[in-house]
């Protein structure tokens, strides 16, 4: 017979929409020893990078998005994931990923004005913030990447 300790520490697979919601991809996730979560997807990105968007959303708890409406598991996944490191460095590759699209959206604007003074200045100001953006973002999927492969620290 199985525990309540042995349930928790049995993979979770879930079945999320993939980009576009034509298909569905697989996560697995995972409790390991001292608080540290395995994530892994079936998605061409996660293969490519060991990261992907669904795990992102995941890890930022929004089930929802990925398709994910059973009660069951999305309490099942909490308790796996909620309050970890993974969570945090999730949370943390959202913003960073979101940062990067608003400057992203500065630097398509300026070039929209045209070959002007300001509009040149504005573009420089936009790219600047994009590439410290994107640093950051860089870092922070390096973290996450690690987080969902099982780290600690």
């Amino acid at each position: 017979m199985l525990t309540t300790h042995d349930l928790a520490n049995q993979p979770l697979s879930l079945t999320v929409s993939d980009d576009h919601h034509h298909g569905v991809e697989t996560v697995t996730v995972c409790a390991g020893a001292q608080g540290a979560v395995t994530m892994t997807c079936s998605c061409r990105q996660y293969i490519a990078q060991n990261w992907c968007r669904h795990l992102v959303d995941l890890a930022c708890m929004r089930l929802r998005d990925c398709g994910i409406t059973d009660p069951d598991i999305d309490a099942r996944f909490e308790e796996i994931v909620a309050g970890t490191a993974l969570e945090i460095a999730g949370n943390d590759a959202d913003h960073r990923l979101a940062m990067v699209a608003h400057h992203a959206g500065r630097v398509d604007q300026a070039r929209a004005g045209g070959p002007s003074r300001d509009a040149m200045e504005s573009l420089a100001l936009a790219a600047r913030d994009l590439a410290e953006a994107a640093e950051a973002a860089s870092d922070a999927l390096r973290r996450f990447t690690r987080r969902a492969a099982g780290a600690i620290d």
